[in-house]
C-alpha cells in the first residue's frame, strides 16, 4: 500500500500505470536493451525514433551523424555532394568518394577514375589500373569487369591502356596493327616481339 512500494524503473527507461514487473519497463526514445536490463543509449551514426526494446537503427549510406541517443533520422546528415559513406557512419570524415571516383587533393573532391583504370570500393585512394592485355576508355569505371580484352592473339603491353589503340599482336602471333586478326605463327616460325 502506498507509492514507496513502487519501484523505479531503470534510466530513460519508462512504464505504464499499474504495471508490475521490470521487465514491462520500455527504453524510451533513442535508448535500447533487453526486456529486464538497462537502457544503453545509441550510438553516433544510429537513432530510435520508438520506445521500447527495439535494436537502434543505422544511419544510411551517404549520411553521418556523432549524435548519441539520437531520436530520429533527421539528426542524419548528408556527406557533402560528390561523396558518399558506409551506413553508421559517425564522422564527417567518414564521408569519402564512391566507386569510380578517386580524391583530388588539395582541393579535397572526388573526381572520375581516369580512362585505363578503375576503382571497385569506396574510399579516398587511387584508381587501379586495368591489367595488361585489357584497357577501358571510359571515366569512372567501377570495375575491373569493365576493362575490355583485346581481340584473341592481341594485348596491350602495358597495365592502364586507354583504348583498343593500344592492343598490338602477341609474341608468337602477326596480323594488321590495332592487334587485328592475330594469328599464331606457324611451323617452324616464331615471333619475339609484339606488334604487327
Amino acid at each position: 500500500i502506498g507509492p514507496a512500494n513502487c519501484t523505479l524503473c531503470f534510466p530513460d527507461s519508462f512504464s505504464e500505470p499499474a504495471s508490475i514487473d521490470v521487465t514491462m519497463c520500455l527504453c524510451n526514445k533513442g535508448y535500447t536493451s533487453v526486456p529486464g536490463q538497462p537502457c544503453d543509449a545509441c550510438v553516433g551514426g544510429y537513432f530510435k525514433a520508438s520506445r521500447g526494446f527495439e535494436e537502434c537503427t543505422q544511419c544510411k549510406a551517404g549520411t553521418y551523424s556523432s549524435t548519441v541517443a539520437a531520436v530520429s533520422e533527421a539528426t542524419c546528415i548528408d556527406c557533402p555532394m560528390g561523396k558518399t559513406s558506409l551506413p553508421a557512419s559517425t564522422f564527417l570524415s567518414d564521408c569519402v568518394c564512391p566507386e569510380g571516383d578517386t580524391l583530388l587533393m588539395p582541393f579535397n573532391v572526388c573526381v572520375p577514375c581516369a580512362a585505363g583504370t578503375f576503382k571497385e570500393d569506396i574510399g579516398n585512394h587511387n584508381c587501379s589500373l586495368c591489367e595488361a592485355g585489357k584497357f577501358s576508355g571510359a571515366r569512372g569505371v567501377n570495375s575491373s569487369a569493365r576493362c575490355l580484352s583485346c581481340l584473341p592473339g592481341a594485348t596491350t603491353r602495358n597495365p592502364g591502356a586507354t583504348g583498343a589503340i593500344n592492343c598490338t599482336c602477341d609474341k608468337g602471333y602477326t596480323g594488321r596493327a590495332l592487334g587485328i586478326n592475330c594469328t599464331a605463327c606457324l611451323a617452324k616460325e616464331y615471333k619475339a616481339t609484339y606488334g604487327s
